[in-house]
């Protein structure tokens, strides 16, 4: 079962499907993705992709956003929730990259910490900046 973070993955779907221009089947794949991530817990990252267990025909698939072993990708569909799910692991992984070289600046995984537990940032007069959460300073 992968470990990640709920709010950051929220944040690479939507991405995702604003990438997708509208384009209903790439959403739909993006939903299927995500539910199979969500809810299945033969799901491992491996350096080449994606390893997953079928839900329903409890094979093991590889898969990576370009290919996968998969019977839909067998018969022609580009689009099977196996690929995007890699996908979105990919872009979820460089987001968190993303943020952990950005720091505690305003950009990575910060804006959704900051909505979600109200976080506010204040600057002291050094140029220091201090974060507090309901009080705590973190």
């Amino acid at each position: 079962m992968l470990d990640i973070n709920a709010d950051i993955f929220q944040q690479v779907i939507e991405q995702a499907k604003l990438d997708s221009h509208g384009d209903e089947r790439i959403i739909a794949a993006i939903d299927r993705a995500a539910a199979m991530l969500d809810g299945n817990p033969y799901v491992e990252m491996d350096a080449g992709g994606l390893l997953v267990m079928s839900d329903t025909s409890f094979e093991t698939y590889h898969a990576t956003a370009e290919t996968c072993e998969c019977t839909a990708r067998e018969f022609g569909d580009r689009l099977c929730k196996h690929s995007m799910a890699a996908d979105l692991l990919r872009r979820y992984n460089e987001a968190v990259a993303a943020a952990r070289k950005a720091g505690p600046g305003e950009g990575g995984l910060y804006p959704a910490l900051r909505a979600r537990y109200a976080i506010q940032r204040t600057v002291l007069p050094s140029g220091r900046v201090r974060e507090h959460c309901r009080g705590i300073q973190i």
